[in-house]
């Protein structure tokens, strides 16, 4: 698993995150809590931290949903950067975000500015 710490925008002020990037566990050691190991390492981390929450982006979001995450479907802007060439900036919903509250702080319900690219 891979974490990045960063700062995002919102229209409510700054917020403070961890991004999980490719959480993965080898085939023959899955099932058998591994990844809500590695989660839950990550969120006393964040906790200890005084980060507000924990995002990725997940295609199969069982796991994360089994974890206490959701996906709060409002607008993201990103840089979005391919083959080492900036492309632009992107400002949609992705239905891949997934967000987990550690602090108390409400995700905001308006545009989240990843200000960066999107891991």
């Amino acid at each position: 698993m891979g974490v990045e710490y960063r700062v995002l925008g919102s229209q409510d002020g700054p917020l403070r995150i961890f991004g999980a990037i490719d959480v993965c566990v080898a085939p023959e050691c899955r099932n058998q809590g591994i990844a809500t190991q590695m989660l839950t390492w990550l969120e006393h981390l964040g906790q200890s931290s005084r980060v507000d929450f924990m995002i990725l982006f997940a295609l199969k979001p069982d796991l994360y949903r089994r974890n206490g995450f959701y996906a709060p479907m409002n607008p993201l802007r990103w840089l979005k950067i391919h083959e080492h060439q900036i492309l632009g900036i992107g400002e949609e919903v992705l239905p891949e975000l997934m967000v987990k509250g550690l602090s108390g702080k409400a995700w905001p319900s308006g545009m989240v500015d990843l200000l960066g690219y999107q891991f």
